[in-house]
């Protein structure tokens, strides 16, 4: 059995080079079967995406029940952090994945330092978490998975492009996504990493 990975691409259209073809498991393919794939990829390519936009078949809450409004002052950043956030709003603002507003639910945004010496953009949503009602999914068993590929001579796996995004947010909840910065108040307009959400609106999406 052999597993083929594909990750997205800047530009699609080198799909058809053997290049798009990730892991060692893919040098396993002969020139021909590479070549064919690449070329099936390359004409559906109207199924992958590589920008903004997200799935409608889901639409997720955040359910809080009656619990009042919380909420948390900015965190202090250094200039140079300051820098980094505001270039990091501007992307976000560019990709509609954000905008302004005025909330009464702020959660403060935080720069995470990754292991590329590079950070990552989060919001503290610690005390919004701590209020919002959980939903449990039955995830599907490993093992029933794996039996369900035993007769198979390929697996194929796609990585989600920041799958929290394309999932967009209730607008009746999307307040309650607000995060506050050295810049103003915004709030998500898709669902951001960090926040407690129903799974359930997730996991049938990518169960297959």
């Amino acid at each position: 059995m052999y597993l083929l990975e594909f990750e997205p691409l800047s530009h699609f259209e080198s799909c058809a080079s053997v290049d798009f073809l990730r892991g060692n498991a893919a040098t396993m393919l002969n020139f021909e079967a590479r070549h064919r794939l690449g070329n099936l990829l390359k004409e559906n390519s109207d199924i992958f995406s590589l920008g903004g936009a997200c799935t409608t078949y889901a639409e997720d809450y955040i359910d809080t029940g009656d619990h009042p409004h919380i909420s948390a002052p900015p965190y202090r950043l250094t200039p140079a952090k300051k820098e980094i956030m505001k270039a990091e709003l501007e992307k976000m603002l560019q990709e509609g994945l954000i905008n302004e507003c005025e909330s009464t639910w702020p959660s403060p945004a935080v720069l995470i330092p990754k292991k590329d010496n590079t950070v990552r953009f989060c919001v503290d949503y610690r005390k919004l978490n701590s209020i919002t009602k959980t939903d449990t999914y039955p995830l599907p068993s490993i093992d029933k998975l794996l039996q369900c590929t035993k007769r198979h001579c390929f697996i194929s796996t796609i990585v989600i492009r920041s799958g929290y995004w394309q999932i967009s947010v209730a607008p009746k909840d999307s307040d309650k996504t607000c995060f506050i910065t050295p810049f103003g108040t915004f709030r998500f307009t898709r669902m951001p990493f960090g926040l407690k959400m129903k799974c359930s609106s997730n996991f049938p999406e990518t169960d297959g």
